[in-house]
């Protein structure tokens, strides 16, 4: 049975409240050092969590190169451990961080895969979410939010 680091679960879970409540310096810190620790121990979830919740933070930031990389080694991650869901929300993401950047058709191919990602994964509130975002690029060719 895999046995989880506790401290690389609790660094998790301080920077997700860190995010949750807007401390976005004290939550990039924190998963920094937990993606460090994940990486060190070979733990492809935890670095998947780390990755997905660095591309928030910097997204968040406005910091789009950042963003994308953290987003790009979640979905490798995600497609490694040939975990969907996290599949479908990186895809989501990148598109989201596309928009962001300006690139408009790369963004609808992202989110237009990700709503069938998670139509396939018999998702419906993700690919609505996703759907939404995909018709507010489509109506606008602006950035949109998540």
């Amino acid at each position: 049975m895999f046995q989880q680091d506790p401290l690389l679960v609790h660094l998790l879970d301080v920077a997700f409240r860190a995010w949750q409540r807007g401390d976005l310096l004290d939550a990039r810190r924190l998963l920094q050092r937990a993606l460090a620790l994940a990486e060190a121990e070979q733990n492809h979830t935890a670095c998947l969590q780390a990755h997905q919740l660095l591309g928030h933070v910097a997204h968040v930031r406005g910091e789009l190169t950042v963003a994308r990389r953290h987003h790009r080694a979640a979905l490798r991650n995600s497609r490694a451990m040939g975990f969907g869901i996290g599949i479908a929300s990186s895809l989501h993401n990148l598109g989201l961080v596309a928009a962001g950047e300006g690139r408009h058709q790369r963004a609808c191919a992202l989110v237009s895969a990700a709503v069938t990602t998670y139509t396939r994964l018999r998702q419906p509130e993700s690919a609505a979410n996703a759907r939404a975002n995909l018709e507010r690029l489509a109506g606008s060719g602006r950035t949109v939010e998540r």
